[in-house]
């Protein structure tokens, strides 16, 4: 949807931190939960494979309990997963949303150690041709 518009790095940097915090994503302000099945009882990552996003989101290493404040005080839809479930969430939104999701290296995330490790490299480390890094 957003792989040509500029205004996705924005949008991806303006959703990031809200990522981190609501696993695995989540709707907006208005926005009903989605209920969502697992791919598989055990996800698996391949190079250059993007399962959609949706099929991977609100699945949880420690999902939230309670109401969402943010979304009518419904209850979250975070289930049962696990790291790897938004690890993979987090490389299939990027690779939809980012703008130079092209330029993400596509590493296996079960090598790194946390999710925060894992969301920390997936942007593209080109730079603008004045030099710049790209953000």
């Amino acid at each position: 949807m957003f792989k040509n518009n500029k205004t996705s790095l924005a949008i991806f940097a303006a959703l990031s931190g809200f990522a981190l915090t609501g696993c695995g994503g989540g709707g907006g302000i208005d926005s009903a939960p989605v209920v969502t099945t697992p791919v598989s009882s055990s996800p698996t990552w391949t190079a250059a494979v993007f399962e959609p996003s949706n099929d991977l989101k609100n699945f949880c290493e420690t999902p939230r309990t309670g109401n969402d404040p943010f979304n009518n005080n419904n209850p979250y839809p975070d289930q049962a997963g696990s790291a790897l479930y938004e690890k993979l969430w987090l490389r299939s939104w990027s690779d939809e949303t980012y703008l130079w999701y092209d330029e993400i290296a596509d590493n296996d995330p079960e090598s790194f150690t946390t999710v925060a490790d894992y969301f920390a490299q997936l942007k593209t480390e080109q730079l603008t041709d004045s030099g710049a890094k790209k953000r």
